[in-house]
């Protein structure tokens, strides 16, 4: 991926984006995701290892 031990180092010890991780896992949290993936549609939460055709299946009737 192009980082050198250095580059990575610094990566990994870099604090402003361990807490916008953090914050965007925070927040990730107050709509009640626990994990990915996850997705809405129409404010109904589908999380797990969804297939094409269960997405389908979901999506398919909302369309008409």
């Amino acid at each position: 991926a192009g980082f050198t031990e250095e580059t990575f180092t610094a990566c990994l010890n870099n604090k402003d984006v361990a807490k916008q991780i953090f914050d965007e896992r925070t927040r990730g949290e107050s709509f009640g995701i626990t994990g990915i993936p996850t997705f809405f549609i129409n404010g109904e939460r589908y999380s797990g290892d969804y297939t094409f055709d269960a997405m389908k299946k979901v999506i398919d009737p909302l369309l008409g």
